[in-house]
């Protein structure tokens, strides 16, 4: 690595982190930025790589806030406030899985999960688990879905016909989330006053990871809301089969593998806009280089996890700014009818059924459907 490539990662990552505990940076923005700034300064592939994995970590873990997988979980309450009665805890669990799922040489599901017999299955999961209290009639709940998953089925296939590209899944899931950060109420109790004190057993975590790794798209949410009973635990779940997600998959593709579960693989494997090439070129790095990529790269972003100070609340128009940029960054103005459509799937949830908040969840799985 030559001298002016490390001064410049030493100040992203510096800028990165102070920005990341006021809630105004996301990982994949740091990631595409270091690719960037490794593309202009001619990095070779493995500084590439190592560098956009420790970019992508460094925030990963110091914002959860900012975690798309499981920001359909969360209402008023950041993550870490929901969290807080067992950081220390969750903190020790989420390194561990982390580590344990990076090395475990864990391959591509045997098979998919995909189209309608998926959001069936997940939808009638999702159905059964919800609260006494708020477990309507099955023929509103079977409407409501099919009017969300239908309208942002036909949405993104009319887009995909506009555009000719495929249609990403990250600014939708921005547009589902926006109401649980602007109005973050609204008719909807919040998930730490839904009442289940007791943990789910170990089969159940089990079940949730295993379900989002054979669902392609990022279904995380609506597997943790369909095997986990609502409360506290069900944003505990969804922390840790989200940090399992992330360190499989990055090792599934360094190994070179081409599931892309996360929007860092989706990073790593797509064309770079500059250079019109992926990061990775779908071989893989080697086993071997699994090693320094995690002491290198990995590793100090969980130290900083482990070390970090508290993170400083901020205004949730922060949280809604930072993650529009970052859906804009990731898809371009194509971001714009997406995030607008996820809105408006929202709010028509929460007029005609405000207490079945889990319905986003199967909508983001709408994109599966047309692909």
């Amino acid at each position: 690595m030559n001298l002016p490539l490390a001064i410049a990662l030493l100040l992203l990552f510096t800028v990165s982190y102070h920005l990341a505990r006021y809630s105004l940076t996301g990982p994949y923005m740091v990631a595409a930025a270091t690719l960037t700034i490794c593309t202009w300064l001619q990095a070779s592939p493995p500084v590439i790589v190592i560098a956009a994995v420790a970019g992508y970590f460094l925030v990963f873990f110091i914002n959860e806030d900012l975690d798309v997988n499981s920001l359909l979980l969360r209402g008023e309450e950041s993550l870490e406030e929901l969290t807080s009665q067992a950081d220390v805890g969750l903190k020790v669990a989420k390194v561990i899985v982390f580590i344990l799922f990076f090395f475990l040489p864990i391959p591509k599901p045997p098979g998919y999960l995909v189209g309608i017999p998926a959001l069936v299955i997940v939808a009638v999961l999702i159905y059964l688990n919800q609260d006494s209290w708020e477990q309507g009639s099955l023929l509103g709940f079977l409407t409501l879905t099919l009017i969300c998953v239908g309208s942002v089925a036909l949405g993104c296939y009319i887009l995909k016909l506009v555009w000719l590209v495929n249609v990403p899944v990250l600014p939708l899931l921005t547009g589902l989330a926006l109401p649980n950060l602007i109005d973050p109420i609204g008719r909807e109790r919040s998930l730490a006053e839904r009442g289940i004190e007791y943990p789910p057993g170990l089969p159940q975590v089990v079940y949730t990871f295993l379900l989002t790794w054979i669902t392609p798209g990022l279904s995380l949410s609506a597997a943790t809301s369909g095997l986990i009973a609502p409360g506290v635990y069900r944003a505990l779940t969804a922390s840790l089969t989200s940090a399992a997600l992330e360190a499989w998959n990055i090792s599934l593709i360094l190994r070179g593998g081409q599931a892309s579960k996360t929007v860092l693989a989706y990073l790593l494997l797509r064309p770079n806009s500059i250079n019109h090439v992926p990061a990775l070129d779908g071989q893989g790095i080697g086993y071997g280089a699994l090693v320094a990529v995690f002491l290198i790269a990995v590793l100090p972003a969980l130290i900083f996890y482990w070390r970090k100070s508290e993170r400083i609340e901020v205004n949730q128009a922060v949280v809604v700014f930072a993650m529009v940029s970052q859906s804009v960054a990731v898809t371009g103005l194509t971001a714009i009818p997406l995030i607008v459509l996820g809105l408006a799937i929202a709010l028509l949830q929460r007029n005609l059924m405000p207490d079945s908040p889990e319905v986003r969840s199967l909508a983001v799985m709408a994109p599966m459907i047309i692909s």
